[in-house]
């Protein structure tokens, strides 16, 4: 079911002079793709890319994912890494200027939500008790930006 398929932007995201956000496309050669595919099938979704809807995609794509598997009745393993509390940081506009926190906490609260959203989803599709979720952090954002 989709073994190694993943989402992928070629270079790190700290170089955010390459990078397209919501309502403002910076100058860039070349500007950034978001690729999504696996071994011998990798196609751009979108270029440039617009970080905003990054954490979007992943999700709605882990829930196309996740009922698939669940629908043939095969196990499944997804690796969710979110970027968005990390340099440069964003939140999509539903959650731009939402927490007292800036854009640490807009992006934490988007994170949440679509953590949420896949979590009642395992619930909808009733395998909450036979899937184990492991939540990691790494040691959090730079202090001194």
């Amino acid at each position: 079911n989709n073994p190694g398929k993943k989402f992928k932007i070629p270079v790190e995201l700290r170089r955010s002079e390459n990078v397209y956000y919501e309502d403002n496309v910076a100058a860039s050669s070349p500007p950034l793709p978001l690729y999504y595919g696996g071994v011998g099938d990798t196609h751009i979704v979108q270029q440039p890319v617009n970080i905003t809807n990054v954490p979007s995609w992943y999700t709605n794509n882990v829930l196309s994912f996740i009922n698939a598997s669940v629908s043939a009745k095969e196990k499944f393993f997804v690796y969710m890494a979110f970027h968005q509390t990390h340099h440069p940081q964003f939140a999509s506009s539903m959650f731009f200027n939402t927490s007292q926190r800036g854009m640490f906490g807009d992006a934490e609260a988007e994170m949440d939500y679509n953590l949420g959203k896949i979590m009642d989803y395992l619930t909808e599709m009733g395998v909450e008790n036979e899937t184990f979720v492991f939540f990691s952090s790494d040691n959090g954002p730079s202090l001194t930006r």
